[in-house]
This record gives structure tokens, C-alpha cells and sequence, in this order.
């Protein structure tokens, strides 16, 4: 049985979101239904409902509402991106990573669109690429801890673990309490054989997270 529909709807939009944000996704989810019922292919209820559903684990579905949503509106460059991550959390990396593409060519200046991509890039090892991307992303936002560290790992797979070193540094002066950073970065050290250094990276990880180094040595 449905539920009635709301007598306020730009109210009960306001309430969703604010309870999308707070991550009470199962009070957040009947109202963006409840909307859709008033108006079935709203594009921002749609989008917002297609990325609960990929936070919430129905990734098949979340993908579906987020192609309609792109559908609806090819020149949306959030749209774009919403489906790129989700085409990346299915593990379509090719089609998440021609998202990403068509959302920066609607807005070049889309830093984490320029950083999905680098994601994407770097799932698919076409490293080089990846790299280039996260250098866009951080010439229009230098303090985009996120793409560092993923810039990092390009690197380091590249062999390029001096420049991987600098991006961790980078990123621990932005997010100093972020285990998994010293992790990589002692990875990072021991490919250079710093290992005295590595070391006390490791311990820096571990004091703030112990047993963080299970992805050190993965």
C-alpha cells in the first residue's frame, strides 16, 4: 500500500536530504519515494534516491534510477558522476570511467569528477592516465586529500615512489589522524629502503588504528 503523499513536497524534499546527509538512509528513502509518487521523474529526487540505493548495497538498482536520471538530463554533469560511481561500485570501470568523462566535458572545472576519473583510471591500471587526472583535480582544488592519496598509489605503481612520498606527506598535514595514509606511506618507504623511517610510519598507523596494516601487506 502506498503512502499518502506529502502536502509540503519542497518541505518533504528538504527533510530527505537532510536525513540523506545525517545517514539515516531508512527514513530518507519512503520520502523520496513518497515523492516520486507525486512526480515520477523528478530528476533530483531520482538522483538522490538512485544514490541512497547505491550506499545502501542495491547497486543494481541505484545504477538503474541514476541512468534514467542521465537520461532525463545528458547535460547534467552530476548526474554523470553519480552514475560514474556507481558503474565503478558495480565494477564497470571502461563505462564508469566514460561518465566521468562526459561530466568533465559539461564542466571542466569538476574537481572530483577529474578525481573519479583518476579512480577509474587507476582500477583499470592504466596508471599514467590516472595520474593525469588526479594532477587536474588537485591544480583546481591542491587540498584534495583524496585524490593525493589516490594520486600516491598511481605512483608507487608506477614506480615512482619519491613523488608517491610527497602526496602522502601532503595528505597526512591535511588529515593527520587518517591510519591508513601512514600505512601506504610506509609502503612507500620500503620501496625506497627508508626502513628505520617505514617503520614509524607503521607505528603512526597503528597508534591511530591498530591493525590498520592489514593493507599494507595485502
Amino acid at each position: 500500500m502506498s503512502m499518502a503523499p506529502p502536502q509540503n513536497p519542497a518541505a518533504a524534499l528538504e527533510q530527505a536530504l537532510s536525513l540523506h546527509r545525517a545517514g539515516q538512509f531508512a527514513a530518507a528513502e519512503p520520502l523520496y519515494r513518497q515523492l516520486l509518487e507525486q512526480q515520477a521523474h523528478h530528476p533530483g529526487v531520482l538522483q538522490m534516491l538512485g544514490v541512497l540505493l547505491f550506499q545502501t548495497g542495491r547497486q543494481d538498482e541505484g545504477v538503474l534510477l541514476l541512468q534514467q536520471v542521465v537520461d532525463a538530463s545528458p547535460n547534467d554533469p552530476a548526474a554523470h558522476n553519480n552514475l560514474g560511481n556507481a558503474l565503478r561500485g558495480l565494477g564497470r570501470h571502461e563505462a564508469a570511467a566514460a561518465s566521468f568523462e562526459k561530466a568533465i566535458a559539461l564542466r571542466p572545472d569538476f574537481v572530483d569528477a577529474w578525481s573519479n576519473r583518476g579512480n577509474a583510471l587507476n582500477d583499470l591500471h592504466r596508471f599514467d592516465e590516472a595520474v593525469q587526472a588526479y594532477d587536474q583535480a588537485l591544480a583546481l582544488q591542491p587540498r584534495h586529500a583524496n585524490a593525493l592519496n589516490n594520486r600516491a598509489s598511481a605512483l608507487n605503481s608506477l614506480r615512482r615512489h619519491a613523488e608517491a612520498l610527497r602526496d602522502y606527506d601532503q595528505s597526512i598535514r591535511l588529515q593527520p589522524e587518517v591510519a591508513e595514509t601512514y600505512a601506504y606511506r610506509a609502503a612507500a618507504l620500503i620501496s625506497l629502503g627508508r626502513l628505520e623511517e617505514a617503520l614509524q610510519s607503521c607505528s603512526m598507523a597503528l597508534q591511530r588504528k591498530p591493525g590498520c596494516l592489514d593493507a599494507l601487506w595485502s
